[in-house]
């Protein structure tokens, strides 16, 4: 697969609160992709994964690393500062661009 090409780390998450959330591991020098799963078809967590995938290929490293949506504002993970996270529409024009080309990038893959 396209992550174990890369040495990206597939996380499944049933509790997770959010469809996907993508970071980089500074300390393993990895980047780890997390999803929800169990009570979404593969399709979405296929897609959410493309998506994640889209994220880390098009915005990584970027000055900003944070795609911070549909998130309880205690939610946070540990000890890493570069974090994508699919959800619901942020307000920032270029977070919601950011989104959009994810997805067109999840689409054509």
């Amino acid at each position: 697969t396209i992550c174990d090409f890369f040495q990206i780390l597939k996380i499944k998450e049933p509790q997770l609160k959010i469809d996907g959330i993508s970071q980089y591991d500074e300390n393993k020098n990895r980047y780890e992709i997390r999803y929800k799963s169990g009570d979404i078809s593969p399709y979405r967590e296929r897609f959410t994964i493309a998506h994640e995938l889209g994220h880390i290929f098009l915005h990584f490293p970027s000055s900003n690393n944070s795609f911070m949506d549909n998130i309880d504002e205690d939610y946070s993970i540990e000890g890493n500062s570069q974090i994508a996270a699919r959800g619901a529409a942020s307000s920032s024009s270029e977070h919601l661009q950011q989104e959009q080309e994810a997805d067109a990038f999840a689409s054509a893959l």
